[in-house]
């Protein structure tokens, strides 16, 4: 599982209609965010385990969080992806050196 700890989170995602910087460092983050929030995590536990956000002691903040994030993530699975894979894509790729 991803460790939110590890990652700089914003507000906000950057928003672009090409995969940015900040898309493919949180990759991660948007899968499992997806993951979670299809019906299967409360918004408080995910923003505190997924986001690094406490939404009792931020409800705001950390409800902007999660919906930034999550409509990015639902961007990037749905409209986003297949840049990821054109070869013309001026986009910036994900090497995890594997």
């Amino acid at each position: 599982m991803l460790s939110a700890a590890k990652i700089d989170i914003a507000d906000e995602v950057p928003w672009s209609n090409e995969l940015t910087p900040y898309d493919v460092a949180h990759l991660k983050l948007y899968l499992e965010l997806l993951s979670s929030a299809d019906g299967r995590g409360e918004e408080g536990d995910i923003c505190r385990r997924l986001l690094n956000i406490d939404s009792e002691r931020e409800p705001a903040r950390a409800r902007t969080r999660f919906e930034s994030h999550l409509k990015r993530a639902q961007w990037v699975s749905t409209e986003g992806l297949h840049l990821l894979f054109h070869d013309d894509c001026d986009c910036p790729r994900h090497d995890t050196g594997n």
